[in-house]
């Protein structure tokens, strides 16, 4: 009897520890209409904030839906943007071009590159699974990725995504900009 309950005892324990099911870009980014983020930080030393609310999603005539946001620079006048799954990355549409934000399997795509406004840009993920702290709390299982010229050369973004929350904190340069999340809702 006692071996019994051992072995059980190890089956269950066994089962508990296995793999956790990768996360996808869908994870890293909840997109429910009425979403809110704001992020307070600084540009070129002086003091910003950007705001990010999802007004609407919709069916795209390619297919699929598309979500549009409205972001805001303070000060600043709004703009459009929307966000869109296609071929396989969640992309960002504004009027400077498309760009591609997070693959949606970031466990098996690591590089990706694409065709944005006539220039060559690439995406990688930097890393997994760390935890960061802002002002709107601590987050684990973050992921990192960077985005820039193909090349190589600057302006590089890089974008920290928590799961079940979006992004959490944005750089770009060294880091001339620097935004981290302060303040979220989700719809």
């Amino acid at each position: 009897m006692r071996s019994t309950h051992s072995a059980a005892l190890l089956l269950l324990v066994a089962a508990g520890c296995g793999a956790a099911q990768p996360l996808s870009a869908s994870d890293y980014f909840p997109l429910r209409p009425g979403s809110f983020w704001l992020y307070q930080g600084t540009e070129e030393g002086q003091a910003t904030a950007f705001a990010w609310r999802l007004v609407r999603s919709y069916e795209r005539p390619t297919g699929g839906t598309g979500y549009e946001l409205r972001a805001v620079w303070s000060p600043g006048d709004p703009e459009e943007m929307t966000l869109a799954w296609s071929e396989g990355f969640l992309c960002l549409e504004t009027r400077g071009g498309t760009f591609r934000l997070l693959p949606e399997r970031p466990d098996q795509v690591r590089h990706w590159t694409w065709e944005a406004a006539g220039r060559q840009f690439a995406g990688r993920v930097v890393s997994r699974g760390d935890f960061l702290a802002t002002s709107a709390g601590r987050f684990g299982y973050v992921l990192v990725v960077e985005l820039g010229p193909a090349d190589g050369s600057e302006p590089r973004y890089r974008w920290h995504w928590a799961p079940g929350v979006g992004n959490i904190l944005q750089t770009v340069g060294s880091p001339a900009l620097r935004l981290e999340l302060s303040r979220y809702s989700l719809g």
